[in-house]
């Protein structure tokens, strides 16, 4: 069943990046993300917080295998990293303030890493810890 995320029907993600190419050809596609970078600087230059990190998280819930759309799922699916840019939450010990909060995910399951300290700590989506 296509959803309208995605291309496929095999729990992959087809790019919307590479959707918005196939669908716009390349001068509308340039157009576009000319107009999407000016709006990430509009973002940015919110408030001082709203350029830094504010939350940084890896997914440890092997349980969810696929994504459902709802970033509270999402960033915890295993073999991910997350970070947000912006606000922070103070239940979480957070302290960048910000109006501004923007989710982003890394799906590092099928290739990427994490390195803390020049040490690393996930490749291909599995713990590498001692």
């Amino acid at each position: 069943m296509n959803n309208g995320r995605s291309g496929a029907t095999d729990n992959t993600v087809t790019s919307p990046l590479k959707r918005m190419w196939d669908q716009l050809g390349v001068f509308s596609f340039f157009k576009v993300m000319v107009q999407l970078i000016g709006l990430f600087r509009g973002f940015i230059a919110m408030d001082e917080g709203a350029k830094r990190i504010g939350e940084f998280g890896v997914g440890t819930n092997f349980g969810i295998s696929r994504y459902c759309y709802d970033l509270l799922f999402d960033e915890k699916i295993g073999g991910t990293v997350h970070i947000a840019l912006g606000r922070a939450y103070p239940e979480c010990r957070g302290v960048n303030q910000s109006a501004f909060h923007w989710d982003l995910i890394k799906d590092l399951r099928v290739e990427g890493a994490l390195f803390l300290d020049d040490r690393k700590l996930i490749e291909n989506g599995k713990f590498l810890l001692d």
